[in-house]
């Protein structure tokens, strides 16, 4: 993709959203779009949650890779607690908000060199 059509496509945009252009957005403009939300949500994911992300996923899965500290796993996040709960089975396990991005960080799923 040239630096003229990634301009192209978001001016496309632009101007259908902000001033309501009477012409269709193209559907190479469309590709480039889906293209570029594609790699912003895996450059997002490659990358580990703050703790204040974290602490707004109450309820959700988040992955833990290994650390020298802590096993690797999927785990729930619970705010009330202040931990990530291991939902893999293991008996006690969790992952505590207090030792977060010393010794373990997670990721909102699991990084695809992993998988």
């Amino acid at each position: 993709m040239t630096r003229e059509e990634l301009q192209s496509a978001i001016q496309d945009f632009f101007d259908e959203a902000f001033h309501c252009g009477k012409h269709e957005i193209s559907d190479t403009s469309k590709a480039i779009a889906l293209e570029c939300m594609m790699d912003a949500a895996e450059h997002k994911n490659l990358k580990p949650l703050t703790l204040e992300e974290l602490r707004r996923m109450d309820g959700e899965v988040v992955y833990i890779p290994e650390s020298e500290e802590y096993f690797s796993g999927m785990g729930i996040v619970s705010v009330s607690q202040e931990m990530v709960v291991d939902v893999g089975g293991m008996e006690d396990g969790f992952w505590p908000f207090s030792d977060y991005g010393e010794n373990w960080l997670a990721y909102r799923s699991k990084p695809k060199e992993e998988q």
